[in-house]
């Protein structure tokens, strides 16, 4: 093998572990479903991932590559073996190794400064990324046709039709797995009849709320409650597996969906005997469809209430009241909670977070837990890591909300901000999954955001236009932070995260 060829094969084997590494991370951030993948595929990074300048240009070389290789197999009348045909492959090849070895600088400079996406690796993910190098090796060998840029190439550019058709292909598997599992789960909770399961879903707030009531109830019983993002029916099942033990007296399960069926699902596992629905808005509007069935969705829960089951309802939520007339109608025990005029102190850094301790305080109240009790604790609460936690540096506050973002949170983290002196910072990922209503609740982010902040970074293009239709001469697409040494910076979104972190480390 010369040279060239060698140096080829390492570029192209350092785009290859980057890219594998990249897809296997996105496809587990949406949790292996076709629906949240196809939504991303329309946003502008999903777009960027197939037909971005570097993707246009190699599926322009490849159909070029092709097509000559059909016109020497079919041609005869061409000036010999060496003729233009291979003149112009040369030049091919040529642009292909140019091609690999600046997309190969490029993401190992990426490596040693802001780093990889790295999946969570599990049995899966290794699976399907051996799997796919294993194919690798059969391409090069066996497609003897083509010249070794020409597979490498090749195999490129199939790289994400060829991960996804193994995603597919495992998931047949996962799900006989899962549902055994989940079997499991069921028969496991049989046999804890004393135990009292309060399911807690909504648009926003769940994990907040589940947490604020887990810490209470603490006080008085023994508490198990699902971890971290935890809320899907395979996540509650493992949870009961691994964590119910018999001393445990409540169990406080956070239930998420992105489509009917998946809360009724997990609540013929647990057996909710409360249910707290702590909002409903257009998060995940682009895989529901629309409101209505966003309702429906998380009614599910109250449905699976016994009689006169307990229904807590956000009484700030018009979606939520709407829900609570219906509960009253199938026979359930309605509580509508609204923040207390007079706040309950607290260390908590944001007023919005009022609610979720009115959620789980009535909750608590229901169960016997002590007001004044109730009130030790609410003095003391802790939100979920990466959920309006500030950091501060002198005069210099970090604003660390990076778990999720959603048109409600986001919206109330910027009203938070009137609170400090100084430079306004936001850095922002732009909303995901909000489908129609993405355009116009951008635009109202965009719009109070240039009102209250100095300067605004977003993390990727998604929905730009629309952001920075009232605020563009506040707005930038870049990876780096002002230095200011008073006043806030908010990080909102999973993506700005990386600045967050980058920034914290400094300190």
């Amino acid at each position: 093998m010369e040279i060239l060829e060698i140096l080829l094969v390492i570029a192209f084997l350092i785009v290859l572990l980057r890219n594998t590494i990249y897809l296997l991370f996105l496809w587990q951030l949406k949790e292996y479903r076709w629906d949240r993948f196809w939504v991303h595929l329309k946003t502008w990074q999903g777009k960027r991932l197939l037909f971005g300048k570097t993707a246009t240009i190699k599926w322009l070389i490849l159909l070029l590559t092709l097509f000559l290789l059909w016109k020497k197999s079919h041609l005869e009348f061409l000036p010999g073996p060496d003729g233009i045909l291979h003149f112009v492959q040369n030049d091919i090849n040529w642009i292909v190794f140019v091609l690999f070895f600046i997309e190969a600088v490029y993401y190992i400079k990426q490596l040693l400064t802001s780093g990889w996406q790295w999946p969570i690796f599990t049995f899966k993910t290794i699976l399907i990324g051996s799997f796919t190098f294993f194919l690798l090796g059969l391409g090069i060998f066996g497609l003897s046709s083509l010249s070794l840029p020409a597979k490498l190439l090749l195999f490129d550019r199939a790289l994400l039709p060829l991960i996804s058709l193994m995603i597919i292909f495992a998931d047949i598997p996962t799900k006989i797995y899962d549902q055994f599992l989940i079997a499991k789960a069921k028969r496991k909770i049989k046999n804890h009849p004393q135990l009292l399961t309060i399911g807690i879903t909504g648009s926003y707030g769940k994990s907040t709320t589940k947490e604020f009531l887990a810490q209470i109830l603490s006080q008085k019983f023994k508490v198990l409650k699902t971890p971290a993002n935890i809320n899907t029916d395979i996540g509650v099942a493992k949870t009961i597996l691994k964590d119910l033990k018999s001393k445990h007296q409540i169990f406080v399960s956070e239930m998420g969906a992105y489509k009917r069926g998946e809360i009724k699902a997990i609540c013929e596992i647990v057996k909710p005997k409360m249910g707290i629905i702590t909002g409903i808005n257009e998060q995940h509007l682009a895989l529901f469809g629309d409101l209505k069935k966003t309702m429906a969705a998380k009614f599910e829960l109250i449905k699976a209430l016994p009689h006169k089951g307990l229904a807590v309802f956000n009484g700030k939520n018009n979606y939520c009241l709407t829900m609570a007339d219906q509960a009253d109608e199938i026979g359930k025990t309605t509580v509508i909670v609204k923040e207390k005029k007079k706040k309950t102190p607290s260390n908590l850094a944001v007023e919005f977070f009022d609610l979720n301790v009115r959620l789980a305080t009535v909750v608590a109240q229901k169960l016997g837990v002590d007001s004044a009790m109730i009130n030790q604790v609410v003095k003391k609460l802790k939100p979920p890591a990466h959920t309006m936690q500030i950091f501060k540096k002198n005069d210099l506050s970090l604003i660390d909300d990076t778990y999720n973002s959603n048109p409600q949170g986001v919206l109330a983290a910027l009203d938070y901000l009137k609170n400090y002196q100084g430079k306004r910072i936001f850095v922002f990922q732009p909303m995901i999954e909000l489908g129609k209503a993405a355009a116009r609740l951008h635009q109202k982010v965009g719009r109070k955001a240039a009102k209250i902040c100095d300067s605004m970074i977003l993390t990727n293009k998604n929905y730009y236009q629309d952001f920075v239709k009232d605020a563009r001469e506040k707005v930038s697409l870049r990876r780096n932070l002002p230095k200011i040494k008073k006043g806030v910076i908010l990080f909102e979104g999973r993506e700005a995260k990386k600045l967050f972190e980058l920034l914290i480390s400094n300190y």
